[in-house]
């Protein structure tokens, strides 16, 4: 039980990882001037 709740996690986190990541590049594609880079 403990192993498939560490793989579900781990496989939870890769995927959020990727989500996030492809949504800001997404995001930044789009409209580069909402993010102030200069701070």
């Amino acid at each position: 039980m403990r192993i498939n709740m560490k793989k579900k996690l781990i496989i939870a986190a890769v995927l959020l990882a990727i989500a996030g990541t492809a949504s800001a590049y997404f995001v930044s594609l789009d409209s580069p001037q909402d993010f102030p880079t200069n701070i």
